[in-house]
């Protein structure tokens, strides 16, 4: 009986109390610092300032203006800006209010705005509220595909996306009148909420029904503490606990009254204070793992060949293939494992098929699948090729280490659109790779050939369009020459670029880079050579553009930097484009020599800002030996001596003899015989 007569009194002292207090007066201006603590949702936690600002001078309609700035723990920021009003009535027993928001929020991979809006009813008995939440901008992102793991024969791979959450949530709220004792009122809220779900890169996400259940206490009118938790499918279970500080700007002089009755002060409190809402825009960060699939949607089929595992095995990832004879004849990915010795014997690849190393990258459908191994796995073959080549084929990441004498490393015969790149090819009994016949796209690129039997790469086209593209490799002493290109097609494209190339065995022969371009254009350029051949660089007829080389040719005897011929065979455009290339010499012919042989048609040449450098007296020649003319533009060179020779057919050269003597430099001097006529107005062909 005696705990029922003190709650009973302790009851009617909080009534008593409540109705002694009619009157309240805040600032029209209020400061609030707060900080969150602990998980929300969509959110770890964050600190605030917030500026509120209320005008109460009206018989029943209170304006505000609301701004909200937060740093989130995790060092973004996130701002609401929104304005509203409240509007008392039923003798100041209801107030109903309406708000709208602008939110922003700067998130790892987004940043969200949302507009917002919100409708409040207030009593001081029970409060309703119900808010919604639209994100209009930087909604959404997904990071690039991640490579997983190789599970079975596919490949698995990491989808991480970001996405804010269209939402609505409600409220109902219970205050509780000023309790003396403690001189605090309490706040129950309690409501659902609804995350909606969206679709993203494909993937669709679910939406979500959630609770909230909040506790605040007023503490004092400078002090407020509250504990909040929520539960949804999507963020679980959450807990925070938020701490704020209220500061009055400036002299109280937002003030409400009205008659007394129970709950009137915290009620007309709230009328003067900022809406309670979700600050943060939830944000979700979600990875998934999933096989690859092509732009087709088709798996992406790969094998695996390690010669350490089992024999014969089952091509995954956990029991692999002891030989590449298991492997199917169909277009699939080879990957092979380093293993524990070479594998012996050769490799005949299927249309389509991708052959790759486990030490090389691999990227399939943008995903880039990291080495597994330190070193390449080992080929070799005494009695043939160490990889035949099939149309559509990819072959990436292998050590080839000697084959049979006439055999080449890699050979495809008659095939299209082919790739050849990362692999090492040491000793090959004939050519490093050998393509004959080929047609469509071929790209041979960041290999390594060393000590080939004749040629590091052969190429020809035949009489089929494509292209043909040689960069970034690296040939040491090929016997006979680094690279050789055949193109006879109006439409063959070819580039040979950025190659090292050495060599200081049987000088004076080959070609460093040697190029019959019957019909077809070639590029060559920013290729670095060091080697005794006979020509760093022999082109033969067509559309040629030899650029940006640095040619260092240590054959004291007869050998050319630069050499460019004509033939019968030829078909026109027969014009070749000299620039920027420097060419070290140790022999006695010249740097740079353009002949025209056994063709009556034109041919043109431009040869500007070269530097030869050599330890003869020899520079750069042009030579007509048939009728045909040739129109030549000459400027900017450095050489020893420029020879024109129009043995047969005329030399024209587009600028003056003023001209040309100026605009080039001879350390020795100029030498003209035959016909040869300055200040021609030939064009190309």
């Amino acid at each position: 009986m005696k705990r029922i007569a003190f709650f009973a009194i302790f009851i009617l002292a909080a009534l008593y109390g409540q109705e002694e207090d009619e009157k309240v007066c805040l600032a029209p201006a209020q400061l609030t610092l707060s900080h969150h603590f602990g998980r929300g949702v969509g959110h770890k936690g964050y600190s605030s300032a917030e500026l509120f600002f209320v005008n109460s001078q009206y018989m029943h309609v209170i304006p505000f203006v609301d701004a909200r700035f937060h740093l989130m723990n995790e060092g973004r920021f996130a701002t609401n800006v929104g304005s509203g009003f409240r509007y008392l009535m039923a003798d100041d027993q209801v107030s109903l209010g309406l708000n709208a928001y602008y939110d922003f929020r700067d998130s790892r991979k987004l940043s969200t705005h949302q507009v917002a809006g919100g409708v409040e009813i207030l009593s001081p008995y029970v409060d309703f509220r119900l808010n919604g939440y639209v994100p209009v901008g930087g909604t959404k992102h997904s990071e690039p595909l991640k490579f997983e793991a190789f599970t079975g024969n596919q490949i698995d791979v990491r989808r991480t996306t970001y996405y804010a959450f269209p939402s609505i949530n409600g409220e109902l709220g219970i205050p509780t009148p000023i309790i003396p004792v403690i001189n605090t009122d309490f706040y129950v809220g309690v409501g659902p909420y609804y995350l909606f779900g969206r679709a993203v890169s494909g993937n669709k996400y679910p939406s979500a029904w959630g609770g909230k259940l909040r506790v605040l206490a007023n503490v004092t009118q400078y002090v407020t503490l509250e504990f909040e938790m929520n539960h949804d499918h999507i963020f679980d279970t959450t807990y925070q606990g938020v701490a704020s500080i209220n500061i009055p700007l400036w002299k109280f002089s937002a003030c409400r009254s009205g008659k007394k009755g129970y709950g009137k002060r915290p009620f007309y409190t709230r009328t003067l204070r900022p809406v309670m809402r979700n600050e943060i825009i939830p944000v979700r960060k979600k990875s998934d793992v999933y096989p690859l699939r092509d732009g087709s949607g088709n798996l992406i089929n790969i094998v695996f060949v390690n010669n350490l595992a089992a024999c014969p095995g089952l091509g995954t990832f956990e029991s692999p293939f002891c030989s590449f004879a298991s492997v199917p004849a169909q277009p699939v990915i080879i990957y092979a494992f380093q293993g524990g010795a070479p594998y012996v014997g050769n490799i005949t690849m299927s249309l389509g098929q991708t052959l790759q190393g486990s030490a090389t990258p691999l990227t399939v459908e943008g995903v880039t699948i990291p080495p597994f191994t330190a070193g390449n796995p080992v080929l070799t073959n005494p009695a043939g090729p160490a990889i035949t080549l099939a149309s559509q084929t990819v072959v990436r990441g292998f050590t080839i280490q000697g084959t049979g004498a006439g055999q080449h490393g890699i050979f495809g015969n008659n095939i299209s659109n082919v790739t050849i790149e990362y692999n090492t090819i040491n000793d090959a009994g004939f050519n490093g790779i050998e393509i004959p016949n080929h047609s469509g796209n071929v790209n041979i690129a960041y290999n390594e050939i060393n000590r080939p039997g004749l040629n590091g790469i052969s190429l020809d086209n035949s009489t089929n369009p494509g292209s043909a593209v040689v960069v970034h490799n690296t040939i040491t002493e090929a016997p006979g020459s680094a690279i050789l290109i055949r193109m006879d097609d109006p439409d063959a494209i070819g580039l040979i670029a950025y190659n090292t190339i050495t060599k200081t065995i049987n000088p004076g022969t080959g070609f460093d880079i040697g190029t019959e371009i019957y019909q077809g254009r070639v590029t060559i350029s920013h290729n670095t050579t060091n080697s005794n051949t006979q020509f760093n660089v022999h082109g033969l007829d067509g559309y040629h553009v030899i650029a940006n080389n640095q040619f260092v040719n240590t054959n004291p005897g007869a050998s050319v930097g630069i050499s460019y011929q004509t033939t019968p065979a030829g078909i026109d455009p027969r014009q070749v484009y000299i620039f920027n290339n420097h060419v070290t010499m140790a022999g006695i012919n010249p740097g740079i020599v353009i002949q025209a042989f056994g063709s009556p048609d034109p041919v043109f040449a431009e040869i500007r800002d070269n530097i030869i450098t050599t330890a003869s007296t020899q520079g750069i020649t042009v030579q007509s030996i048939t009728p045909g003319a040739i129109c030549t533009s000459i400027s900017g060179n450095g050489a020893p001596t420029f020879t024109l020779d129009g043995v047969v057919g005329p030399i024209n050269v587009k600028q003056t003899q003023a001209q040309y003597n100026t605009l080039n430099f001879a350390s020795t001097g100029f030498t003209e015989s035959g016909t040869v006529t300055f200040g021609s107005p030939c064009t190309p062909p």
